[in-house]
């Protein structure tokens, strides 16, 4: 099985961002549940940033 590389994970955390982005600008049922989407992509996207950090420093 093939690793992921930090250029894997920057192609991935600026997908992440494109999606936040459309999250943001959606218009959903209400502002909780908007707010709950922006922050679940956002958890994620700290996970991939940490990960990548992680492989940078050889972890």
């Amino acid at each position: 099985m093939e690793s992921l590389t930090v250029q894997d994970l920057d192609v991935i955390l600026e997908s992440l961002k494109h999606t936040r982005h459309k999250f943001e600008n959606y218009e959903y049922p209400t502002y909780e549940y908007k707010q709950q989407r922006i922050n679940e992509i956002n958890e994620v996207i700290t996970k991939v940033g940490n990960l990548k950090k992680e492989l940078i420093n050889g972890k």
